[in-house]
């Protein structure tokens, strides 16, 4: 099986991309855990095919755990940095506002005026 590389390269950056607090965001996501209630099965019963029930059971609890835990998680921490760059894009600004127009104003007055093409009479 082979991976997009710029999907796998996606995923690392995200485990590696920091936030405030120098914790990759991934963190973050709590580990989902499992619990067994209810009596053992005996030897004999987990030889045998689960019911469909029971295994619906299971995807559904698996599914909610999935939904409260690293879905809304991870929407959370999403919104968050998104309105970190948001601010962000907002202070760098484009050619009339913002830290470029600054960069771009302070720019022209450090260089030089143009120059005047010189005359030169005796060729005219």
């Amino acid at each position: 099986m082979t991976t997009d590389n710029s999907v796998q390269n996606s995923a690392q950056n995200l485990a590696r991309a920091g936030n405030g607090e120098d914790k990759p965001i991934i963190s973050k996501i709590e580990p989902i855990i499992f619990t067994a209630k209810g009596t053992p099965y005996a030897e004999s019963q987990l030889k045998q095919p689960a019911p469909f029930s029971h295994v619906q059971n299971i995807v559904g609890k698996v599914t909610n755990s999935i939904n409260s835990n690293v879905i809304d998680t991870l929407n959370t921490t999403l919104e968050a940095e998104r309105t970190k760059v948001t601010t962000l894009i907002s202070k760098v600004g484009n050619e009339t506002e913002g830290l470029i127009k600054e960069i771009n104003d302070l720019k022209s007055s450090l260089e030089p005026p143009p120059m005047d093409a010189p005359e030169f009479p005796e060729f005219i």
